[in-house]
């Protein structure tokens, strides 16, 4: 083999190897984007799930509020108990979660 032909040979094989490098990457990324938009579909499912539980926890919340008998008229108004209330804690925490998810 003559220099060129050495020459012509490595530079043959550096852009296969180069090819193969590019087509690795694109795959790499490829998979990249598609863990991202699955990660992305999960947090909103997530955040979704969050949103329903509290309003649930308030709609639970009400009802019981509503529900209760009592010959005295109440001295407090069904909004006001909610903000005092456990409840309104625990619904809090699901959707500070959920806008956790979403960020």
């Amino acid at each position: 083999m003559t220099v060129n032909q050495h020459y012509d040979a490595g530079t043959e094989e550096a852009a296969r190897k180069d090819a193969e490098i590019a087509r690795l990457q694109a795959e790499a990324a490829s998979y990249h984007d598609a863990y991202e938009m699955e990660k992305t579909r999960r947090a909103a499912e997530v955040a979704a799930k969050d949103k329903l539980i509290a309003e649930l926890v308030k709609a639970a919340f009400i009802e019981g509020w509503e529900s209760f008998q009592t010959q005295c008229a109440p001295m407090t108004s069904v909004e006001q108990e909610w903000e005092q209330s456990n409840a309104k804690n625990v619904a809090d925490a699901a959707l500070a979660r959920a806008k956790e998810q979403q960020t």
